[in-house]
């Protein structure tokens, strides 16, 4: 690999570092045994050692040299490349934390993409053959839609949709589908854009709203219909449960309480979660009673004989940290979870820098405490309206006190980056 400029500097600098300050190391590798030392970057020509394969190991045989002497100057865990898919948290606490002039580093080795990733592969896909969902799909979409049975690849509980957004609770969010690193669409209507309220018929706070348009009279019975909406105004939107549709009035009546704002005339908002409106490539639908998935695969390589997706299955953070001090996360990605990418409470002197989340909503809960920093490289937003955002976040940091916010970020133009199933915030943060 050829490095020039300020990144090779930065680099050389880097890894020399390390060396020089006599640092232990740990090799961590998709390609690696847990049988093994983790001395090593590579496997040895004998194939009897060379790097860990989990991160979980690389952890407990640093707490199994806690009380060594020799061990003075600090440790760093290299990640080489690849994919690590993670079942549980990675979960570091005050034992595994280090010290002002002995830290403790996870790092991405020499650039290589390492990537930490809550989700799941999702492969066998065949054509739908239950003439009864047949039936329900849109005639330009029939032949093209696949399905998948989730419980056969261990995803038993993909989850449902619950009432998220400004004001409302932080339970986990349903499965998502991505694919070739972008986020698939819930089947919604309309597929772009947004349909506006025509009318209030009980009023602001009635939970019932007007809309325009014949697509609800085609769609069968759904005790999972929901509306996405800025349903008064425009920094505040919110996932709304729909009970009852008057197709007659064209009239929404919604779970309360209805928006916390209330319903007004003119706000946009979209219906999602509807099988029959899964009829363009990249859309999909979960069916968490039968375990299965929907979906119209965009455009794949001639090349691959399936198409390739990923489902989001953690619920847990990728990466807790938990009163543990003086430990730096670097060059990593974090993707595909249901729950919070990062998050870290208690602790000092916890630098994270150069993390990429991508088909994250909730990045970081972070508690502020000395020394505590945290830098992104860059987030996805669900609907691919921003591909990569700044990571950043909305608060305040009291510099006196060590505390750090880098990369701050203001709200997005309508809130449009937090239109997805997501909690709102891209970072929470404990008090």
């Amino acid at each position: 690999m050829k490095i020039t400029g300020k990144m090779g500097c930065f680099l050389l600098c880097f890894f020399t570092g390390f060396k020089a300050l006599g640092l232990t190391e740990l090799y961590v590798s998709p390609l690696g045994n847990d049988h093994w030392t983790g001395r090593l970057p590579a496997a040895n020509t004998a194939a009897t050692d060379g790097p860990l394969a989990s991160l979980e190991r690389a952890r407990d045989l640093l707490r199994e040299q806690r009380g060594d002497p020799a061990r003075t100057n600090g440790v760093v865990v290299w990640l080489r490349g690849g994919d690590y898919f993670l079942k549980r948290s990675f979960a570091l606490d005050a034992t595994d934390g280090g010290t002002v002039a002995a830290p403790v580093s996870y790092a991405a080795y020499r650039e290589e993409p390492a990537r930490l990733i809550g989700g799941q592969a999702i492969s066998q896909w065949e054509p739908v053959s239950d003439p009864v969902v047949v039936n329900r799909l849109a005639q330009s979409a029939r032949g093209h839609v696949l399905q998948a049975d989730l419980r056969s690849l261990g995803i038993a509980e993909p989850g449902r949709l619950t009432r998220r957004g400004f004001g409302a609770g932080g339970s986990p969010p349903p499965l998502e589908l991505f694919s070739d690193d972008r986020p698939m669409t819930l089947a919604r209507w309309p597929n772009n854009g947004w349909l506006n309220i025509t009318g209030v018929p009980a009023g602001q706070q009635g939970g019932k709203f007007g809309y325009a348009g014949e697509n609800p009279a085609h769609w069968q019975t759904n005790d999972d219909l929901w509306v996405y909406g800025y349903w008064t105004y425009d920094w505040a939107e919110s996932f709304e449960k729909v009970v009852s549709l008057d197709l007659a009035q064209r009239v929404v009546q919604t779970a309360p309480p209805h928006g916390v704002y209330g319903y007004s005339i003119g706000k946009r908002f979209f219906f999602l979660n509807v099988l029959e409106e899964l009829d363009q490539p990249g859309e999909y639908y979960v069916e968490p009673k039968a375990g299965k998935i929907y979906w119209w695969p965009p455009a794949q390589p001639a090349n691959r004989l399936s198409p390739a997706a990923f489902g989001s299955v953690l619920t847990e953070p990728l990466v807790a940290l938990k009163n543990a001090s003086f430990i730096t996360i670097q060059g990593l990605t974090l993707e595909a979870g249901r729950g919070n990418g990062l998050a870290i409470e208690g602790g000092d002197g916890l630098p994270c820098g150069g993390m990429h989340y991508s088909e994250y909503g909730s990045i970081c809960r972070h508690d502020f405490r000395r020394g505590n920093q945290f830098r992104g490289r860059g987030v996805r937003d669900h609907r691919d309206r921003i591909r990569r955002y700044r990571a950043g976040w909305w608060g305040s940091a009291d510099p006196q006190a060590g505390q750090s916010l880098r990369d701050q970020q203001s709200h997005p133009p309508n809130g449009e980056a937090f239109a997805h199933l997501q909690p709102r915030s891209f970072f929470e943060w404990g008090g």
